[in-house]
């Protein structure tokens, strides 16, 4: 492909952010053997039997000598900056009681023109359990698996936002683009979310049908990722034309208008509602429809569909500052006149929409918009935002059901209402 110079963008990835990427897609299994291949000056000391390996990395045929050792661990160590020292010992990580991990930053060797130098590459290495094992080798099997990632800044809508790009192949290169991944704090709210669809976008992802590009999509630009350097200190994207592939209901995007009559009559517009921030509830038909029989006679549409109506009643009593919440119903059919009292809540606007488009139609949940329009948490997100950082306020990890835990939906208001991502 030819690449006009004067079109690409060039981010510069200055930070090395070591990281255990739990999930990869991709692992290389590491061979040991009972015999080394490197002359080292001293090597730790073993209970049992030591095992030799080694890791190739980079584009310079840069290889670093590792040693196992089971007895008592298992030990693992490795020459981490090529002075002919292994480094590490007991693993940094425990899952289960036979699962292990150790995550170093290793100086590689790379060639680039005439430029011959080191650059630190994250790693992380696993053991588990090796019930096929050879008689005589290592109890355990031992994976390489992306230990980090390179991180710079990139233009986001007229701001600064995060990028980062990771090593799928883990052979220590970042040249190799059609192995790169790339994540981008695309919302804005100072981290990367790499569980999350609209932040994570790997390089082998194909655009839709009929176009075999390679694409990225950072805010509302859509681009390709044409090169890298070896050690992945800058890369170069290309701007493309097209539709992007993604979705358009995601943090850091504006929520399109949305018109209609409340079940009351009054006329409604969400663009009415700016300088608020707004929790926006879909209830569509499959959940909330009453041609189900089965479903009515258990009580199952007031199940699903009296939830966001209990949180109102919550949050109401809390009574926000500059709050609004709108719960808008997909159905086919408006609910009864009957029906209609008892979806009344104080505060709360309740909007009949079966015209919405079909992504609202299917969606079951909720977004929490800020005062200027955009989207800043689905209940996809907000959970993973609470991980590691407001474990205290919310009592679990991750979404076991369709809608979020009212901590954190708390949480996503509070941080909009004290201007957290509106910078």
């Amino acid at each position: 492909m030819r690449v006009n110079p004067d079109v690409v963008v060039r981010v510069s990835l200055d930070e090395v952010v070591p990281l255990a990427l739990f999930g990869s897609i991709k692992s290389v299994e590491l061979a040991f053997s009972t015999s080394s291949s490197f002359s080292l000056p001293q090597l730790p000391r073993c209970q049992g039997k030591p095992f030799y390996g080694a890791l190739a990395l980079g584009n310079a045929d840069w290889r670093t000598p590792v040693m196992i050792c089971e007895e008592g661990g298992p030990y693992l160590w490795l020459d981490t900056n090529g002075d002919g020292e292994l480094e590490g010992g007991l693993w940094h990580w425990q899952g289960g009681w036979q699962e292990f991990g150790w995550l170093f930053t290793i100086l590689v060797e790379y060639i680039e023109g005439d430029r011959h130098y080191k650059a630190p590459y994250p790693v992380w290495i696993s053991a588990a359990p090796d019930h096929g094992r050879e008689p005589g080798g290592p109890f355990y099997s031992y994976f390489l698996l992306p230990g980090g990632y390179r991180k710079g800044l990139i233009g986001l809508n007229g701001k600064r936002g995060a990028i980062a790009v990771f090593d799928l192949d883990i052979d220590g290169r970042y040249d190799d683009v059609e192995d790169l991944g790339v994540a981008v704090d695309a919302d804005l709210d100072g981290r990367i979310c790499f569980h999350c669809p609209h932040e994570v976008f790997l390089a082998l992802s194909p655009w839709p049908e009929g176009n075999r590009d390679r694409i990225i999509q950072i805010g509302e630009k859509v681009y390709t990722l044409v090169r890298a350097s070896p050690s992945g200190e800058w890369i170069e994207l290309l701007p493309v034309k097209g539709e992007s592939p993604k979705p358009p209901l995601l943090p850091g995007y504006p929520f399109p208008e949305l018109t209609g009559k409340t079940l009351w009559g009054e006329d409604f517009s969400l663009s009415d509602l700016r300088g608020k921030v707004v929790l926006l509830f879909f209830l569509p038909h499959v959940f909330c429809s009453r041609s189900y029989p089965s479903c009515a006679a258990k009580g199952a549409y007031w199940a699903w569909c009296s939830r966001p109506f209990k949180i109102a009643e919550l949050l109401t009593a809390m009574s926000y500052p500059n709050f609004q919440m709108v719960v808008v119903l997909t159905e086919e059919k408006p609910p009864s006149p009957e029906e209609w009292e008892g979806l009344r809540h104080q505060g709360v606007i309740v909007l009949w929409c079966p015209w919405c488009p079909k992504e609202y139609r299917i969606r079951a949940g909720f977004l929490l918009i800020d005062p200027q329009g955009v989207i800043r948490y689905t209940d996809e997100e907000v959970s993973y935002s609470l991980y590691g950082s407001h474990d205290k306020l919310s009592p679990r990890m991750r979404f076991e059901a369709v809608f979020a835990d009212i901590f954190d939906i708390l949480w996503g208001i509070e941080r909009l209402l004290e201007g957290a991502n509106l910078e």
